[in-house]
């Protein structure tokens, strides 16, 4: 074993507790791993070493010669034990190891670095010209088209169309003022839940319209512990402060054709609820608006977003005073979908962040009165709080009549009046 190279690098001049050779094995360990020479890889000729090694300094620091041959005998004592063979062998592998790390390194250093190519960067004006891409909706048998039951649901007192909606995101001029990363849209998405909207929108929206800076953000709904409900995604500024909430749909649940005014299908499934008679048709329009109403509601927000991705509609409502009570009124956008150019949907995102950032407050709306029913035959019929996919109850066919069972304000003290004399108590 050529011992010149370990020699020069051996820990002498240090003086260990009691003198002992384990313990100087473990304080100097990291130089025992990079000092000791592994040409030779008996564990043997290694611990012969670096006794000898110990040996050689302790003579040098001790001036007693009884002193000297009392550790001699003690370090004998101490190669004995099993233990050194274990540490022998953890020091071999350990070494074997950073022989192998440092291999790697130096094939990598001397390779020739590749430059990684920088992202181009864009401003917002550019960016919301763009386009997205469809998503493919795979033909899936009994596909639930139910919609999530809220806590917060909240019926608007009056609902309208946001008229103006479009030719106001025409005319707006985003400012040139922050950076956005040039974007790289998912092409192909296919869609079998909500879950892959979410993802979808995600990538090609969320992260589209996320400045460099930061200074908007999306997140997922649940992100602040302050938010009411569970909407799919909110937006926040730089402070955390909460601008507008996001809720997604896919077609099976939100089925708008491009036709159709989802206003007027709203208000065809309100009548069908409030009417005498409960039918089997689903009233997932209905649900929908609502549920994203009672998160603006729950959250003093006035803004609002409910999408399919290829579909999207934005929400806008006031609180005004009605004979004493604040009364709910919500606009609804016409449609904007992922190809539309006039204006794009990433402008008409853009310009409800915009119009949020300036003033995204409208005051706080109670829930509206749920009244009980009193036939016990109907109790399968209690509202079930943010449950999705409920496949398992489903009405069938015509029921007895029935009152209706969710209220606005306006309508409670009607309600409970005819409640006090059709009811017997």
């Amino acid at each position: 074993m050529n011992t010149s190279s370990a020699s020069k690098n051996h820990p002498s001049g240090k003086r260990y507790s009691k003198h002992s050779y384990r313990g100087f094995l473990k304080v100097c360990h990291d130089e025992v791993v990079a000092s000791t020479p592994f040409s030779d890889h008996d564990w043997r000729n290694i611990d012969d070493f670096w006794a000898n090694q110990f040996l050689d300094v302790a003579k040098l620091q001790l001036d007693n010669e009884e002193i000297f041959i009392s550790l001699l005998e003690k370090v004998k004592s101490e190669r004995k034990g099993k233990g050194l063979y274990t540490y022998w062998q953890r020091v071999i592998e350990e070494f074997g190891r950073k022989r192998k790390r440092t291999a790697i390194e130096a094939k990598e250093n001397s390779q020739p670095q590749t430059k990684k190519k920088p992202f181009e960067v864009i401003s917002l004006p550019t960016v919301v010209n763009n386009t997205l891409p469809n998503l493919t909706y795979l033909n899936l048998r009994n596909k639930s088209n139910s919609c999530t039951e809220s806590t917060e649901l909240r019926i608007p007192d009056e609902i309208v169309n946001w008229i103006e909606f479009e030719q106001e995101v025409l005319a707006w001029q985003p400012k040139v003022d922050k950076e956005y990363q040039k974007p790289t849209f998912s092409q192909r998405r296919t869609v079998t839940c909500e879950k892959d909207i979410c993802t979808a929108s995600d990538i090609n929206i969320y992260e589209t319209l996320t400045p460099l800076d930061r200074s908007i953000l999306f997140l997922d709904g649940r992100a602040l512990e302050s938010i009411v409900g569970q909407p799919d995604f909110i937006i926040v500024n730089s402070n955390m402060v909460l601008l507008m909430i996001w809720e997604c749909k896919t077609k099976w649940v939100l089925k708008v054709l491009p036709h159709e005014d989802i206003i007027a299908l709203y208000v065809q499934e309100k009548e069908t609820k409030e009417g005498p008679y409960v039918y089997s048709n689903n009233s997932s329009i209905f649900g929908s608006i609502n549920q994203v109403y009672g998160y603006m509601c729950a959250n003093s927000l006035k803004y609002g977003v409910l999408s399919t991705y290829d579909q999207t509609w934005f929400l806008k409502r006031e609180a005004v005073k009605v004979e004493g009570e604040d009364h709910g009124r919500l606009y609804v956008s016409n449609t904007v979908t992922s190809t539309s150019t006039s204006p794009t949907l990433l402008k008409s995102v853009a310009y409800m962040i915009d119009l949020a950032s300036n003033d995204h407050y409208a005051p706080f709306l109670k829930k509206p009165m749920m009244t009980a029913d009193t036939n016990e035959d109907d109790k399968d019929d209690e509202f079930i709080p943010e449950k999705k996919d409920d496949s398992e109850f489903k009405y069938k066919g015509y029921l007895l009549p029935k009152g209706p069972n969710v209220v606005t304000r306006s309508q409670s003290r009607q309600v409970l009046g005819s409640l006090d004399t059709n009811v017997d108590l």
